[in-house]
């Protein structure tokens, strides 16, 4: 898969930007704390049983539909019933089923407790959803993190986190990819832009944990502090750290980052995931 630019990367990154904007200003008053959720608390829950039913394929924003994918609060939150009952109280990190969509809501299946969720604050795991996309997480395998060209000591060539583990929807091992419903929508509508040009995104990161923001920060001070040319391209005027990296709570532990871009496809073929059929990029 080559990469490359033309139109479709400037007008692809512009939808993408747009959206990450819109959905940012709309629910920065959700985020007043840092978030960290945990990594295992990601792993632990991937993928309840896959409902589908019909061997067509789907037509919709999703290449799947989102019932029987994997979910994840954004934040603490409650499960509530059709009333708006309290049923239980959900964690930040906390994993579930998707059963159904209903309106601003998601009908999910949390701990064999069925309930409703606000779906605006729930990340929801972009490969259950949008299986065309190339996935590959860097920071979860070997981080090509670097500035100005050198290593970042304990950080470039390193695995910074584990979330590459068996998708029971998939089939296969995959990488754990939530972004916050809203974000997923625009990927999505992204996706079927670059797809429409023999084209598909390829994603690198999209949620980081707090505790990796934190170490790629520290470390890549440190080397600042010891290298002046990698401190001069962090301070010269218009550049500093957090065009870099946030030294604070970034969008990546909101939900609303990622870190993408495009290839042109060579070679694909059609396959199953349930009872659907989608493209699976192999070239």
């Amino acid at each position: 898969m080559k990469l490359f630019k033309n139109s479709i990367v400037y007008l692809t990154i512009i939808l993408l930007i747009l959206g990450i904007w819109i959905i940012s200003k709309s629910y920065s008053t959700a985020f007043k704390n840092d978030l960290s959720i945990n990594v295992i608390a990601l792993k632990e829950y991937n993928g309840g049983p896959n409902i589908i039913n019909d061997f067509i394929e789907y037509n919709s924003v999703f290449e799947l539909p989102i019932n029987g994918s994997t979910g994840y609060a954004s934040l603490d939150t409650t499960l509530i019933d059709i009333n708006g009952n309290l049923i239980t109280n959900i964690k930040a990190g906390d994993g579930f089923t998707i059963l159904s969509e209903n309106n601003n809501y998601l009908l999910i299946n949390y701990n064999n407790q069925k309930g409703y969720i606000n779906k605006n604050y729930t990340l929801i795991n972009l490969p259950d959803v949008i299986p065309s996309i190339i996935y590959k997480n860097t920071n979860s395998s070997s981080s090509i993190m670097k500035s100005s060209f050198k290593n970042i000591n304990d950080i470039t060539g390193e695995k910074l986190y584990d979330v590459y583990t068996y998708n029971n929807r998939l089939n296969k091992n995959e990488y754990i990819m939530p972004v916050l419903y809203p974000m997923a929508l625009k990927i999505a509508e992204a996706q079927k832009i670059a797809l429409n040009n023999n084209d598909t995104l390829i994603l690198y990161e999209t949620y980081r944990p707090y505790e990796t923001q934190k170490l790629i920060v520290k470390n890549l001070t440190i080397l600042a502090n010891e290298d002046e040319e990698v401190k001069k391209g962090l301070s010269s005027n218009p550049w500093s750290m957090t065009w870099f990296i946030s030294t604070k709570t970034s969008n990546h532990q909101k939900g609303l980052a990622i870190d993408v871009s495009l290839g042109s496809i060579k070679e694909y073929k059609k396959i199953t995931i349930g009872n659907y059929i989608v493209k699976n990029i192999t070239n």
